[in-house]
Parts: structure tokens; sequence; C-alpha cells
């Protein structure tokens, strides 16, 4: 397989991903957990 297509293929299933935890809502449980820990959330 060529590499761009794996690249490709790789970055599909990431967004794929993130799109399913942004969904349920993760992924904004952990931007706030992130920003609450690194003292920037005061």
């Amino acid at each position: 397989m060529p590499r761009s297509a794996r690249n490709e293929q790789l970055m599909a299933r990431f967004n794929a991903g993130l799109a399913r935890l942004r969904a349920d809502g993760t992924l904004e449980r952990f931007r706030l957990d992130l920003y609450r820990g690194s003292g920037m959330g005061q």
C-alpha cells in the first residue's frame, strides 16, 4: 500500500474516533480536565 494511502486511512480512522468522542461528550470533559489541571481554569 502506498504510504500516503495508509496515512489517509489512519487520519480517517482518527477523525472518526474524534467525532465519536465529541459526540458522546468525552472530548469536552477531557478538555475541561486539562484546562483545570493546567491551572488556567481558575
